[in-house]
């Protein structure tokens, strides 16, 4: 019987720290495989780019999910690689994702140490569904939402519902849709298309102009007009809306707002588990609240690789029930062992 789902937050390929995770969760490598006797994983996306053990995390993760011990998700970074090697129909010899400098270096980790392998890897990031609805194990009907960035239902009804040339979507696992080849075309290329603008909410999270011409310079010291915003969050105080890194919080203007007739909260009806905000690596691992938990806190540059253990019996997220690896504190986590 199924007692619980662990859920982990980006890797980027950090192989030895989601090793060390798995151990400290109560999973044992069995003729290859990671498992635990009655629990799944669920990967929230982002394997690949920026770190050392890229292949060996994509093994890890497909193996378990091929052996019925994990569920993985699409993130943005496996959905750029996917768009990078899909030629552009209406532009020959370029692709879905501009092979610009900046697109290369983002992609190069990957690139180098998948020589010889890449085609296949792209063709199984293409069956990673866009986003997972469980049940929470409490036998009272209540539902668990897994995605890399937002859980979204209009974009969500955008992708289900679309038919763009007399092409579905395709079902995935955990009834999350995967999509076709003209799917990845449209969502790719064409940056007026409902597709693009869905795929961006999901992936990578809603962004939100900055009022009054206001900028700040992000963590990597570039320029921006926008930001990342809490979107379970109404408007309010930019400081306070933020979804970014400390730093990038502190770069932006103080005493500047956002109006409500420019953002208003996306509902959240369930649990909802997502990645891809990159906390600051020495930030306390918590919730946002009882009901929203971002699980990415910069494993790639130092931070932890952070999971969540979701019980049967449980109904709200809590503080106490984070495990991770490799934080830079004197405090150890409390792990549960149901």
């Amino acid at each position: 019987m199924l007692n619980g789902y662990d859920i982990i937050g980006d890797i980027h390929g950090c192989a030895d720290k989601l090793e060390a995770l798995l151990t400290r969760l109560g999973y044992l490598k069995q003729n290859g495989v990671w498992k635990h006797p009655d629990r799944l994983a669920v990967f929230l996306g982002d394997y690949i780019d920026r770190g050392p053990q890229i292949l060996e995390t994509l093994k890890i993760v497909r193996a378990m999910r091929e052996a019925g011990a994990a569920a993985a998700l699409m993130g943005n970074h496996e959905f750029n690689a996917i768009c990078w090697n899909t030629p552009d129909p209406a532009a020959p010899g370029e692709h879905l994702r501009p092979h610009t400098d900046k697109n290369r270096r983002q992609h190069e980790e990957t690139l180098d140490q998948l020589a010889g392998c890449y085609q296949m890897w792209i063709s199984w990031m293409r069956t990673l569904p866009l986003w997972a609805e469980f049940g929470d194990l409490g036998g009272h009907g209540g539902r668990l939402h897994m995605v890399h960035a937002c859980w979204s239902p209009d974009a969500m009804d955008v992708l289900v519902q679309s038919e763009r040339n007399g092409e579905k979507m395709i079902q995935g696992r955990h009834d999350a849709p995967i999509m076709a080849e003209k799917g990845y075309i449209h969502a790719g290329r064409d940056r007026d298309s409902i597709e693009f603008h869905a795929v961006e909410t999901i992936l990578k999270g809603p962004e939100v102009p900055l009022p009054d011409g206001a900028t700040f310079r992000d963590k990597d010291g570039f320029e921006r007009d926008s930001m990342r915003v809490k979107w379970w969050q109404g408007a309010g105080s930019c400081r306070d809306m933020a979804l970014m890194g400390r730093e990038s919080i502190e770069a932006l203007p103080e005493g500047i707002c956002i109006e409500p007739d420019v953002w208003q909260a996306i509902p959240v009806e369930y649990p909802t588990f997502f990645g891809h905000y990159w906390r600051s690596p020495d930030e306390e691992v918590k919730a946002f609240a009882p009901n929203v938990a971002c699980l990415d806190f910069s494993a790639v540059k130092g931070g932890p690789l952070v999971a969540y253990r979701w019980n049967r019996g449980d109904t709200c997220i809590s503080d106490e029930n984070f495990v991770w690896v490799d934080k830079p504190s004197e405090t150890e986590p409390k792990v549960f062992f149901p």
